[in-house]
């Protein structure tokens, strides 16, 4: 899971990584509905991975 800033397409593929990235808007005034629903479930998991990375690096300063 990367950022929309990330490019990384290309070495993702290389490596065999399936890359999950939020949809760009490109040149459209908003998204699409299958568009908009992607992007609500990857920043819904985004969530609780950043949690669980908060967590972890709360663990390690202690």
């Amino acid at each position: 899971m990367t950022d929309k800033g990330f490019l990384i397409d290309e070495i993702c593929l290389l490596n065999d990584i399936k890359l999950i990235r939020p949809p760009f808007l490109k040149n459209k005034q908003q998204f699409s509905r299958e568009e908009a629903l992607l992007n609500a479930s990857i920043a819904k998991t985004r969530v609780h991975i950043e949690r669980s990375n908060q967590r972890k690096f709360t663990d390690i300063k202690r």
